[in-house]
């Protein structure tokens, strides 16, 4: 808490106390120091979202990607209904390998 004796507000904090109160805004004993806090609080809420947005943009990056590699591997198969059966064996067989590898 803010020693009002020793360190008194000055003519700008006095202007957003009375604005404050105007308001009727209950901001307890030291209003700027609430001021402050209410501000750090906020920001701190502002970057944890701004994190997850992060992390949550990087999971759809990767969805996306897998998602391209599985169309890649969905047309081979259509190319592979239309071969003999000893070359399709052989083709779904390195389609199958692809698909483990993107799946994981």
């Amino acid at each position: 808490m803010r020693d009002m004796v020793a360190k008194p507000y000055s003519e700008d904090e006095k202007h957003v106390v009375q604005w404050l109160a105007n308001r009727g805004l209950d901001c307890g004993d030291d209003p700027i120091a609430f001021l402050v806090a209410s501000y750090e609080f906020a920001k701190e809420g502002r970057n944890a979202l701004q994190k997850q947005n992060d992390i949550l943009k990087d999971i759809i990056r990767a969805m996306a990607a897998a998602t391209r590699e599985l169309l890649i591997i969905g047309h081979e198969l259509q190319v592979i209904l239309k071969m003999p059966p000893n070359k399709a064996f052989e083709r779904a067989n390195k389609i199958l390998d692809a698909a483990m590898e993107v799946l994981g």
